[in-house]
């Protein structure tokens, strides 16, 4: 599945769930926000797809892409994108550095943010490749019928 893509399934997703969070007042506006702060940088510069050199997000990187080269060596799709260690992996550094290098306290609505946007490309990585797995086997049994 491309980046844009991935972009749209992301927003469209954390936007319903934050609808009903608001609509059940799980949600305040504030909260909302702090959670949307979590949402865009694990949305559009942080994602599961930094374990692959040719992915848009790596070259969004820049001279930075070095950083990711441990889990491009690992192989695309597969630690990165792991529901438990993904969000791990690419949160944890993140609020290690923003914590005790830069004392910024993250909050915990940002980080349910991060995890929610990583599980949603995961997710739709996953439906995107059960979607072609059928259509591959749709087309071998209908070559198959014919020939």
């Amino acid at each position: 599945m491309d980046y844009l893509n991935h972009v749209k399934f992301n927003i469209s997703l954390i936007f319903l769930a934050s609808i009903y969070a608001a609509y059940t007042n799980f949600l305040n506006f504030h909260s909302f926000l702090k959670l949307w702060a979590g949402v865009v940088p694990y949305t559009f510069l942080i994602t599961c797809d930094l374990d692959s050199s040719t992915s848009l997000v790596t070259k969004l990187w820049g001279p930075f892409k070095f950083i990711w080269r441990p889990f491009v060596d690992a192989g695309h799709r597969e630690i990165l994108h792991s529901i438990g260690w993904g969000p791990f992996i690419l949160i944890t550094p993140v609020w290690l550095i923003l914590r005790f290098k830069f004392g910024i306290d993250v909050w915990e609505e940002s980080i349910i943010g991060a995890v929610l946007a990583l599980w949603g490309h995961i997710l739709a990585d996953k439906i995107y490749s059960n979607i072609l797995e059928i259509k591959k086997i749709k087309i071998v049994k209908w070559v198959r019928r014919v020939f």
